[in-house]
């Protein structure tokens, strides 16, 4: 409670995850006492996960994982969220080129879109094993527009970087 008092002192966006995850209630009375809004959701896997805290107005910004949730699941809990006008800042942890640029589709796609958590040395692996890599301008994320997730993952670079570590038999 203190760290976001003097958080809404400086005007900070939000607070994420201040208490474990488990903790429904202690969140809710944050939302309450608070005008940081609170951010949460890169622990949950499922829109029902985050049904509870929705309804009980525990939460002020959802923070969906898109690499633990699905896109199917992500789109279903941005559409939960616009219904009560809550916005959608996507989480991204450490993932693959694949996910960050399904994150990034998932992003550009919901009309109740925040901002994008974005991780510079993250993006620079990923892009290790795409033909094109993903890339950002001035601060903004390019959302790819090829087919698919707009990426092209290089079996090559992919199978030089694994080889070592796993082997595939068809």
């Amino acid at each position: 409670m203190r760290i976001g008092r003097i958080l809404d002192s400086e005007g900070y966006e939000w607070l994420e995850a201040p208490l474990p995850p488990e903790d429904l209630a202690g969140h809710r009375k944050l939302v309450q006492a608070l005008d940081v809004p609170i951010a949460i959701g890169e622990a949950m896997r499922s829109i029902y996960e985050f049904q509870p805290w929705l309804e009980s107005e525990s939460l002020e910004i959802t923070q969906p994982d898109v690499v633990r949730m699905g896109l199917t699941a992500a789109r279903k809990l941005a559409a939960l969220a616009e219904a009560r006008r809550i916005p959608v800042a996507p989480h991204v942890g450490v993932c693959t080129a694949i996910g960050m640029a399904a994150t990034w589709q998932f992003a550009a796609s919901i009309p109740n879109f925040l901002i994008q958590e974005y991780q510079f040395e993250l993006l620079q692996t990923a892009n290790g094993i795409l033909k094109s890599p993903l890339t950002t301008d001035s601060g903004e994320l390019k959302v790819p527009t090829d087919p698919g997730l707009g990426i092209e993952v290089d079996e090559e670079k992919l199978s030089s970087i694994t080889a070592d570590l796993w082997s595939i038999s068809i």
